[in-house]
């Protein structure tokens, strides 16, 4: 594991030029002149910013490198100036600085130079500067925020700053502008080798926290993604002594750990790269994601999850994993059934690839308004005991309904099974899940929520492995209705349904045939 350090690079921002009266002499003493430096009658600012040693430096243009530090216009920086004594120059205590896009410019429109004084420049302007009269004092007052996880926390802890130096053949005060912290970036994702069933793969895992710890303290990084990069960035102090650095780059609920010792020194930029991680299994590994792939061993008794990623190493898909873990938020009420699981563990919950048909929720006879005991709450996850209590009521009433009336659940317990159609039996469920059953009103609206608000994820993953069964694998049908296990409260003889064109819930009379989607929890 190595941290790699760039050579240093700067880059001319921003030349900003104003004009500034002399102040009338029969208003200063020459006693007053001589002791602080004669004062110039015009004078031009001219600001160069350094780059965090030769790549890239945290504010960019849209350039296509994206490693070029500009400036926007609205941007403010501080300006102060400290006397002959080391006192800050009470005209000059933290003026702010403004940028137009093209020009800087005083914020009440008037100053002057004087060769007495020492000019310090700083980026970005801060109220809490005032009376701070040297480069160290500001680098000890604003240290990198704990917390730079969006753009504006970490553009904070992106401070600058320089002493003037006079060039008096062209009365231009020029301003070098160096970082006074450390930039360190890593890849937002890093090569992991696992293995499942019996095969082993490699893919890049994708991280969705950063986290570094220095000096005992703990930085949050943020995610950047401008013009095609990828990687995560964070501020750190600076230091001229050899330190431990510690990442912990987080999945879901689990941490990949980097550990390294390194001098970081100020205004430089580090790249920390990773040869990659071997997770072993990656059913047992914690990163297992929304959008991959539950799969079924060729003796059908046990399972094993294949990243979205790695979909051509799929062998055997049944489903797509929609969540992660208990739902026990929304009442999914599997803390029962949990022995049953793979390892006595719930690991979570995925989705059929393909319809189990299109059916009638319940109907005997010419009769359908039978209560069968589901709930009647749309906003739960209980589609699991859901399907127990209707095959329960299926075996206990005396009325002779049974499980075949109520054909969508049913259809569900038997899809990829010997008694279902014969198309469906390469997706029977493992014996350690739960089996197939009918989802709660809020699985369906969650199913449609997830895809539409992630880039069709689910589709995306469905789409990969629909060569294994073009006639069949696909999304939901946005023209119809799916039947949810949620039957309504105020009337038996209807159940709800969601239209997965527009994502919206209705009630209908369980007489109706709409299109069933099974789900399964393993």
């Amino acid at each position: 594991m190595k941290l790699f350090h760039h050579k240093r690079n700067r880059h001319l921002l921003a030349a900003a030029a104003f004009i500034m009266q002399l102040l009338s002499a029969s208003c200063t003493s020459d006693s007053y002149l001589d002791e602080l430096g004669q004062p110039e009658t015009s004078f031009v600012i001219q600001i160069e910013a350094a780059n965090f040693s030769q790549s890239p430096a945290s504010r960019s243009n849209n350039t296509n490198s994206n490693y070029t530090t500009t400036f926007a216009s609205g941007d403010k920086a501080g300006l102060i100036a400290v006397d002959k004594n080391g006192s800050v120059v009470p005209e000059l205590n933290n003026v702010p600085l403004n940028y137009d896009g093209s020009k800087w410019s005083f914020a009440d429109g008037s100053s002057y130079y004087n060769s007495g004084y020492t000019y310090i420049a700083y980026y970005p302007y801060k109220e809490e500067a005032s009376g701070l009269k040297s480069i160290s004092e500001l680098r000890q007052a604003f240290p990198p925020a704990l917390d730079q996880s969006d753009i504006s926390k970490y553009t904070t802890a992106e401070i600058m700053a320089a002493e003037g130096e006079w060039e008096s053949s062209s009365k231009t005060l020029r301003f070098e502008m160096k970082y006074l912290h450390t930039l360190l970036v890593l890849p937002n994702a890093y090569d992991t080798y696992y293995q499942f069933s019996e095969n082993s793969y490699s893919f890049s895992a994708p991280i969705t926290n950063v986290a570094v710890t220095v000096g005992g303290k703990v930085y949050k990084a943020m995610n950047w993604t401008n013009n095609n990069l990828n990687q995560y960035r964070v501020v750190i102090p600076a230091s001229n002594q050899e330190r431990e650095l510690r990442a912990c780059l987080s999945g879901n609920d689990k941490s990949l750990i980097l550990e390294t010792r390194q001098t970081l020194a100020e205004s430089q930029y580090y790249e920390w790269r990773n040869n990659g991680f071997d997770i072993g299994n990656y059913s047992e590994s914690g990163l297992i994601r929304v959008g991959d792939f539950v799969c079924r061993t060729n003796d059908g008794n046990d399972w094993f999850i294949v990243p979205q990623e790695a979909y051509e190493a799929a062998t055997n898909p049944i489903g797509v994993v929609f969540h992660v873990g208990h739902n026990a938020e929304k009442d999914d009420a599997m803390s029962v059934y949990q022995n049953q699981f793979k390892d006595g563990k719930f690991h979570g919950y995925a989705v059929a690839l393909t319809d189990v048909g299109s059916y009638r929720w319940a109907y005997k006879d010419g009769a359908y308004s039978q209560n069968a005991g589901t709930s009647t709450n749309t906003g739960d996850w209980k589609g699991y005991s859901n399907q127990k209590a209707i095959e329960n009521f299926a075996d206990n009433n005396s009325d002779g309904w049974e499980l075949k009336h109520f054909e969508a659940a049913y259809w569900c317990s038997l899809y990829g099974t010997d008694q279902g159609d014969d198309w469906q039996r390469r997706y029977a469920a493992p014996v350690n899940t739960s089996g197939w059953f009918l989802p709660s009103c809020n699985q369906l609206t969650t199913l449609y929520s997830l895809n539409r608000d992630n880039a069709n994820l689910l589709a995306t993953s469905m789409d990969n492995v629909k060569s294994l069964d073009k006639d069949h694998i696909r999304w939901f049908s946005t023209g119809w209705y799916y039947w949810s296990s949620t039957e309504r409260s105020l009337y038996s003889g209807s159940a709800w349904s969601v239209y997965f064109y527009y994502g919206n819930t209705s009630y209908n009379g369980k007489y109706r045939t709409y299109d069933v989607r099974a789900v399964l929890a393993f």
